[in-house]
């Protein structure tokens, strides 16, 4: 029994010993399609250039294909391709194409199928293929490739340099296998007349080959100078310059046209804002740019200089914004805050107007108007969350008219929305180009893609105020600096009426609101005659003015919502290493 299993035994590794030795062969015959050859002869000019012979015989079995293809990476290389022809010196028909890091050389007749054995003779030059070091120079070259989808029997190159070199001068190294593969199952030997020869010493599996290292004294080949390198790197890496020129044509455009006049001021505390403009106005003067936030502010200072009221709805657990109808002005000062506007206890705004808007007022503007129209149309009283996804629509027309009157009002040379708008598509414009060229040259497509960016930051700094423009944006950076700073002024404070919810629109549009209302406590003890409602025990500014951001977050939402949409080689060499490679295939 114990001798049957060890003669068991003995076959299995008897057999699975000639299926290793011959692991190549073996595998190869499941293929129908292999090469039967690849030799590669390589020159080695003096000029520094290579002159290649890629000889394949490529056997294509019982399938009917046109030709095979080869794909050679051209990272940090120039190739030439100058012509393919058969054992016989007959031409080829090829295209030569792009295909992201690959250079494609496509053989064969597109009206002719072919099966069998057919030789194919690459020619072509390469630029750039050679290391230079401090003691040696030295070619590093992937021969057959490791990217083939199909066998390789077997393998060769042979080297000619400029000149006859003596063998101890030579370094030489070859490795085979899969990529990275420290495999050393090659020769090499130098010939008489002085030419280097590599071959494999087994075949090739799929995605295997053959790579040489090659290194001689220096002088025998001109060195690039520095002139041609930075050539090569132009030529190679070209794209990354894209971004930088990018850089300087919006810095010199910003410079012409968008940098503002300068004024040689400090910044100091300024107790109003510039002009007596609005915090909408204020706010874009100072930011170059409208936001939501800014029209939920606007709403707070038409309240505040009496064209709406608040109210709390209790019934329905809601706000409400009332209008000019009776109401009670002694509102209950304790805990009036803990409330006003809080999202935790309210979810709802009523608005109803205080004054008759429609009529010609000098003490409104343009915009304001139009706000008011659009929330009340006809109405005296309009629920805000009868406004959710609806009033967006009215968004775009509200704040062109927010830009127009400052730039009528000569803050800005052009409108700053219409400036910003185009350099904004510039810069998306380009980024779109820069994804679609990702997929055949990433490098380009993320130059592409960062020059866009560089448009669209760049886009924020081309509106371009007058002189009148710079004199308000000095005075509201003061203006701002007063409110944030106001616990230092609050003598100045208390003698001015109604300062605190005067000013308060432009603390929220400077988001310091809570700055403010701190600058007031203690002082402000009242609540604003534009609100009604029951709250709780005591009355803050501070509380009052946490209460209103959480409402004024919600008043956001109302008004912007939409409807949802339906989504070197010695030592550290390896196979598959230096240059050339590749693979290819068939078609």
């Amino acid at each position: 029994m114990q001798r049957k299993a060890a003669i068991f035994w003995i076959g299995w590794i008897w057999i699975l010993g000639i299926l290793f030795l011959s692991r190549g062969t073996a595998l190869a015959n499941f293929y129908p399609e292999k090469i039967r050859n690849f030799d590669v002869d390589i020159t080695v000019n003096k000029d520094g250039t290579l002159s290649f012979k890629e000889s394949i015989l490529y056997d294509f079995g019982d399938s009917l294909k046109h030709g095979i293809y080869r794909d050679i990476p051209v990272k940090g290389i120039k190739i030439e391709v100058l012509k393919v022809i058969d054992e016989q010196s007959n031409s080829y028909l090829f295209n030569i194409s792009r295909q992201g890091k690959y250079l494609r050389i496509k053989i064969g007749d597109p009206n002719r199928l072919i099966t069998g054995e057919h030789q194919y003779n690459i020619f072509y030059n390469v630029q750039n293929g050679i290391g230079y070091f401090k003691e040696h120079d030295e070619l590093y070259w992937n021969v057959t490739g490791n990217e083939w989808q199909l066998p390789i029997e077997e393998s060769s190159a042979i080297i000619h340099l400029p000149q006859r070199v003596s063998e101890k001068e030579l370094k030489f190294e070859c490795f085979t296998g899969v990529l990275g593969s420290k495999e050393k199952n090659c020769t090499f030997k130098l010939s008489e007349d002085g030419d280097i020869y590599f071959e494999s010493q087994r075949s090739f599996n799929p995605r295997e080959g053959l790579t040489i290292v090659l290194g001689w004294p220096k002088g025998i080949v001109e060195e690039p100078t520095i002139i041609q390198r930075l050539l090569w790197l132009l030529r190679d890496f070209w794209p990354i310059f894209i971004p930088i020129f990018a850089f300087i044509f919006l810095f010199r455009e910003w410079w012409k046209k968008g940098k503002d006049p300068r004024l040689k001021k400090t910044i100091i505390a300024q107790y109003e804002p510039p002009d007596n403009l609005r915090p909408a106005e204020v706010n874009l003067i100072v930011r170059q740019r409208v936001q939501t936030t800014d029209i939920s502010a606007t709403l707070i200072d038409l309240a505040v200089r009496g064209y709406i009221k608040i109210k709390e709805i209790k019934k329905r657990n809601i706000f409400e914004l009332v209008g000019p109808k009776k109401f009670d002005e002694k509102a209950e000062k304790m805990g009036f805050l803990k409330k006003i506007f809080s999202l935790l206890h309210f979810d709802d705004y009523e608005i109803e107007s205080l004054k008759d808007f429609r009529v010609k007022n000098e003490n409104l503007c343009e915009y304001e108007k139009d706000l008011l129209e659009k929330i009340f149309g006809s109405k005296e009283k309009v629920l805000l969350s009868s406004l959710k996804n609806k009033f967006y629509k009215n968004f775009p027309k509200i704040l062109d008219k927010i830009y127009e009157r400052v730039t009528s009002l000569k803050y800005f040379v052009s409108n700053p929305r219409k400036i910003i708008g185009k350099w904004v598509g510039i810069g998306i414009a380009i980024i779109f180009v820069g994804f679609f060229s990702l997929f055949f040259k990433p490098i380009l497509g993320i130059s592409f893609i960062t020059s866009g960016i560089l448009f669209l930051i760049f886009s924020k700094l081309m509106p371009k105020k007058t002189e009148k423009g710079a004199r308000a944006y000095w005075y509201a950076l003061g203006f701002k600096e007063y409110i944030n700073t106001a616990e230092k002024y609050r003598l100045q404070s208390q003698e001015k009426e109604n300062i605190f919810e005067k000013y308060l629109p432009y603390a929220i549009v400077f988001n310091i609101a809570e700055k403010w209302a701190k600058a007031f406590e203690g002082i402000y003890n009242n609540p604003p005659s534009w609100y009604k409602g029951d709250f709780g025990p005591r009355f803050t500014a501070i509380a009052f003015t946490n209460s209103l951001n959480h409402s004024l977050s919600n008043m956001n939402n109302f008004l912007a919502s939409r409807p949802g949409g339906g989504g070197s080689g010695f030592g550290g060499g390896s196979s598959g290493g230096g240059g050339g490679g590749g693979g290819g295939g068939s078609w």
